[in-house]
């Protein structure tokens, strides 16, 4: 008996210090090397394995070896990124003589060509080495970029004009020695997977092993350093977040690297500028290079839940609010198209400058009280955004017409459309929370009643009661996919119509994914983004994991791509969208994935309304940091992970969840935040952290009528008895915990900074 209590103690030790759950510990991934046989560490039959002990010796080292590491997808700090496969061919035709030959390898006559292949989506500068070339100075060769296995002779399509791009040409080679050869900052690749080489000339030049300089994330030190992380029982699940991620982190350039716009005659040009700052956000790695605040309803908050950078979204919308227009009008997109208009011009979008006032709620939530300097910076602009599209509603219907019809690639656009009331509801609500952390109590009260008004309109004369869904306009006749996961990802709607849209959305899946009725029954990935999000906020987590496996394992597993990054959308057969070649295979409005896990699989968002109302009213008591854990596990049996978020004074906190639902009788959460940094109180006060847990009774055979919840192993609540002890008698002075059997959860609310484990379990 004492081998086993040893390893439970043992157990609680190691959770209270790493805050794994015992399934992570179980994982094949996991490097760490047992001290302890198997045998001697088995709790109810689930064997542990026994490297939770050199754990607990050295915390720096589990996190060197973490086993969600090997979904990383990002470069080190030398940004250095190496191909892993290449193949040489010969000869005009093409005859592929060898595969990963020795490097380097020599091409000898016109025509003959190495092809690597770097693995996964990249982008920056390319550096070459030829060793030797000869017998003159006049060798030279082609390169050509491709994100696909389809356009590898020509190069794929960035530039916006007609045509591919077509090759570049390194110019003559030196005879002697070595010779590297890096391209023009205007013909940097930003997105690529493939580069073939091609001797233009009658002579030979042998070819060293080539790198990439990787441009993307310009502001971070260290690319792969992201300040959050997911992991799960599934596979999939987690190569999916990570290559969200990565997607958004390629869509994060120097914005000196922009495409030209109008294109030019031949070729492509990156040296343009884009925006302000030192990184920005834009929609794609390859293409456009520019920031269209619709992709950023999606990408700005992939990037905070994974690499943690809120610097490029922030240089994006500084950039937006440059080319706001007198009337409020927020531009379609930012420069170089922005900057060939003139004032009055830029206003041909109510949707994506709805976006953009979406992303300013996201990052303003971000920084919330923390960072009221940059809120502040943008709060009369974005009003006067705010005014713009409220003064499109109609005092005949109460709904808001749009009559700026540019959009996504979605057809019928304009009118009473409810993908732009839906848009407009959320600025609203969005808006009144951003008004409460400014201390604007007015804005506030007039924002939420208009949304309140809003609300009724939308569900009064848009809704088709004999569908289940919501009409593009009063009008139509179908039911799109954009406006109807909004009215749902955007708490638009009753809970019974969101159950009846989360079906009738499902309706239109098929082999590939989520058709979208508004795009000719293509797969729009932008609008499958706000699927995943409805189904996860409609109760249908089930559904929204299948999503992801169906249409984002599609993508991330299909060979002739790039199977690290998301793309812009493809047709119903599953074939490349966007003319095929002109596709972009790493385009962010793609990635909503990754925030539904964080948000909702795992479970941690943070608790903006706290937040707001510390700032408004108990700002001379200590004010907060708020977040909620509240787990959806699904059909997952263990999650992992952190959300970073900016707190009140500028504190940095992370919030850790791990939570374990293998048994089914019972469910295992552990909570833990750390403050990464506390520059100081503008009050004289202490930032304190609290939160709220919910912890759900999970498992299909978990019985709410036996059920308990033990926190720290202390069991403080049983459906028999209510209320063993309370809260004070843990230290947990202000607590409060409410336990629901028919709800099937426990709530523990207003917990203090620290780290904390949460068991419930039924007999």
């Amino acid at each position: 008996l004492s081998a086993p209590i040893a390893c439970i103690a043992n157990l609680r030790t190691f959770l209270r210090s790493f805050i794994t759950p015992t399934s992570l510990l179980r994982s094949s991934t996991y490097s760490m090397t047992p001290q302890i046989s198997r045998s001697m560490c088995t709790v109810n039959n689930i064997g542990v394995v026994g490297a939770f002990m050199s754990l607990v010796s050295s915390i720096s080292a589990a996190t060197a070896n973490n086993p969600w590491d090997k979904y990383m997808l990002s470069p080190d700090s030398t940004r250095k990124i190496v191909p892993v496969s290449w193949t040489i061919s010969s000869g005009a035709e093409k005859l592929v003589v060898d595969t990963s030959p020795t490097l380097p390898i020599r091409l000898s006559g016109k025509g003959s060509a190495i092809l690597f292949d770097f693995g996964k989506e990249v982008g920056g500068f390319t550096i070459l080495d030829f060793p030797s070339a000869g017998p003159d100075n006049s060798q030279s060769v082609s390169i050509a970029y491709s994100e696909s296995t389809y356009y590898i002779n020509t190069s794929d399509h960035s530039n916006g004009g007609k045509g591919p791009d077509g090759t570049i040409s390194t110019g003559p080679i030196a005879a002697k020695g070595v010779s590297a050869y890096t391209p023009s900052v205007a013909h940097m690749r930003g997105g690529f997977r493939y580069m073939r080489l091609a001797l233009e000339t009658d002579g030979f030049a042998d070819v060293a092993l080539p790198h990439v300089h990787f441009t993307a994330a310009p502001n971070m030190p260290d690319p792969s350093a992201w300040k959050n992380h997911f992991y799960s029982s599934d596979d999939l699940l987690n190569r999916i977040w990570y290559g969200c991620g990565y997607t958004t982190q390629l869509c994060s350039i120097d914005p000196t690297h922009g495409r030209q716009w109008p294109p030019p005659a031949s070729g492509w040009n990156n040296d343009v500028s884009c925006g302000e700052g030192n990184t920005i956000l834009v929609d794609g790695a390859k293409r456009d290079r520019m920031v269209w605040p619709g992709d950023m309803g999606v990408s700005v908050v992939t990037a905070l839940v994974t690499t943690g950078d809120a610097d490029a979204s922030a240089n994006a919308l500084k950039t937006l609010y440059k080319y706001q227009d007198p009337s409020g009008m927020l531009p379609y997109v930012g420069p170089p198209i922005a900057a060939e208009h003139s004032p009055g011009q830029n206003g041909n979008s109510d949707t994506y400058h709805m976006w953009a006032l979406i992303g300013t709620c996201h990052l303003g939530q971000h920084y919330g009280a923390g960072n009221t300097t940059w809120l502040a910076t943008y709060w009369p602009g974005f009003q006067r955004g705010v005014n713009a599209s409220v003064g499109q509603i109609s005092a005949t219907n109460g709904l808001m017409d749009i009559t700026h019809k540019a959009d996504w690639a979605r057809g019928g656009q304009g009118g009473f459309n409810i993908a732009g009331n839906c848009l407009l509801h959320e600025v609203l609500r969005c808006g009144a929370q951003l008004a409460g952390i400014m201390g604007d109590a007015s804005t506030a009260s007039a924002y939420t009643t208009q949304a309140a008004h809003l609300n009724v309109a939308i569900n009064t004369q848009l809704w088709d009661p004999t569908k289940g869904a919501f009409l593009d306009n009063p009008t139509a006749k179908i039911h799109p996919q954009d406006g109807n996961s909004l009215a749902v990802w955007f708490n638009v709607t009753s809970d019974d119509r969101k159950k009846s849209i989360s079906a009738q959305l499902q309706s239109n899946w098929n082999a590939y994914g989520s058709q979208s009725p508004e795009w000719n029954m293509d797969i729009g990935t932008f609008p499958g983004s706000m699927e995943v999000h409805a189904h996860m906020a409609g109760g249908a987590v089930q559904r929204a994991h299948d999503l992801m496996r169906l249409q984002w394992g599609y993508m991330l597993n299909h060979t002739e791509s790039t199977q690290s990054t998301f793309w812009e959308g493809y047709h119903k057969d599953g074939t490349f969208a966007y003319q095929g070649i002109y596709m972009s295979n790493a385009h962010g409005w793609a990635t909503g994935p990754a925030a539904a896990l964080t948000g909702t699989t795992l479970g941690i968002t943070p608790a903006v309304d706290d937040v707001t109302t510390a700032r408004g009213v108990a700002m001379a008591t200590n004010a907060s940091v708020g977040y909620v854990v509240h787990p959806h596990p699904a059909d997952l049996t263990f999650c992992s992970g952190t959300r970073t978020f900016m707190g009140l004074h500028g504190q940095t906190v992370r919030v850790h969840a791990a939570w374990d639902a293998t048994v089914s009788t019972r469910f295992l959460l552990t909570v833990n935040t750390t403050a990464l940094s506390a520059p100081g109180t503008d009050d004289g006060t202490t930032p304190v952290v609290h939160g709220t847990v919910v912890v759900p009774f999970h498992g299909a055979r978990f019985n709410p009528r036996t059920a308990r919840l033990a926190v720290g192993g202390v069991v403080m609540w049983s459906a028999a008895r209510g209320m063993h002890a309370a809260t004070s008698a843990l230290g947990l002075e202000g607590t409060d915990i409410h336990c629901d059997v028919t709800d099937r959860r426990c709530t523990v609310s207003n917990i203090a900074h620290g780290h904390y484990e949460f068991t419930v379990s039924s007999a």
